[in-house]
């Protein structure tokens, strides 16, 4: 299932929710995605912050696509 299936199945079946990121597998799409959050938005989990983030963008999204891949 492509993202925008996915996206109309979430608008149809908003109850239905989805607990998972097999759909974020995609280098490319990370790529796109870290270019979404504001720059002033709150710290993540690990209290990272995007401007850090962004400095060392291609090795951190490597990294995280490892991590998703491997489900770690």
């Amino acid at each position: 299932m492509n993202l925008q299936s996915r996206a109309q199945q979430a608008t149809d079946s908003p109850a239905m929710g989805c607990n998972t990121v097999w759909h974020v597998r995609d280098g490319a799409f990370l790529r796109a995605a870290s270019h979404q959050p504001p720059k002033s938005s709150a710290p993540g989990m690990d209290q990272g912050t995007a401007k850090p983030y962004a400095e060392n963008v291609d090795e951190n999204l490597r990294a995280l696509h490892e991590r998703l891949r491997d489900n770690r």
